[in-house]
């Protein structure tokens, strides 16, 4: 009987870094999901889905419109350096990405890099956006 617990906490303490890597690979695909679902809404014009995206916190300091390109089109969103997650406990990444774009009054290509910073938010279990959206000018 008395071996009984010992044998729990062994197996315990065996499984710990089993869950901890599972944890994480969660972690990982879930930024994988929203940083490409962020990039294809603003790609495709869904700006309040990206909007959606956005960390609470940001979404508060911007308004509405910041987001509401409508002199906007974009032409090209690509990853330049993928989702890399920065902290110990894996609960901020950051992501740049060149955007190429078009003004619809001039019609005239441009670009940008943006430097995405996500952060994990463990009450949703999903990641935010902390960065602003780029400005076009």
């Amino acid at each position: 009987m008395r071996k009984s617990p010992l044998v729990l906490l062994l197996i315990l303490a065996l499984l710990s870094p089993g869950c901890a890597h599972v944890r994480k690979e969660k972690k990982t695909q879930g930024l994988t999901a929203a940083t490409y679902a962020y990039g294809n809404a603003l790609r495709w014009g869904y700006y309040d889905t990206a909007w959606n995206y956005l960390d609470p916190v940001t979404r508060s300091r911007l308004s509405p419109d910041q987001l509401q390109l409508k002199a906007i089109r974009l032409t090209g969103y690509e990853v330049v350096q993928p989702p890399l997650l920065l902290a110990d406990d894996q609960d901020q990444a950051e992501q740049w990405v060149q955007i190429e774009y078009v003004r619809q009054d001039t019609q005239v290509v441009r670009s940008l890099t943006d430097h995405q910073v996500w952060r994990y938010d463990e009450v949703s279990e999903g990641w935010r956006l902390t960065s602003e959206p780029p400005r076009f000018p």
